[in-house]
This record gives C-alpha cells, structure tokens and sequence, in this order.
C-alpha cells in the first residue's frame, strides 16, 4: 500500500502514530514535523516490480529488429 499510495500517506501515518504514543511526552519529546524522504521495496520485490517493463522494453526491441530484418530482405 505505501509504494501505491506514495509518501504522504506514509508520512501521514507515522506522524499519527507518534503523536499517540504516550512514552515520548512522559520523556520530554514533542514530535514537530516528520519527514519520509523515501519509500523503497526489498530488493527482490522491486526486482519483480521492475519485471513486466523490462519485458515490454524487450518485446518492442524484439518488434523493432524484425521490422528492420524484415526492410533488409525486402531491399536484396
């Protein structure tokens, strides 16, 4: 939910989350501001992320050579 709803809604919830926690008042911590400067998947979840545009780059590279194959045979 965080990578599709991005880093407002992650900032969002964490500061919501510090502001009920009750322990950081009792020491004296008044959370101001939070800042969520990036939200990134594990390695193989982004790997798997990354997989169907890494296909559809392939598949137009593939249709790409075809078509200019295709040209050369026409040309001799």
């Amino acid at each position: 939910a965080a990578l599709v709803d991005g880093v407002a809604s992650v900032r969002e919830r964490v500061a919501t989350g510090l502001a009920v926690e009750p322990r950081l008042p009792a020491t004296g911590i008044d959370v101001v501001a939070v800042r969520v400067v990036a939200i990134r998947p594990e390695a193989e979840v982004e790997r798997a992320l990354r997989t169907p545009a890494r296909e559809q780059i392939q598949q137009e590279a593939d249709r790409a050579t075809y078509e200019r194959r295709a040209v050369a045979v026409e040309r001799e």
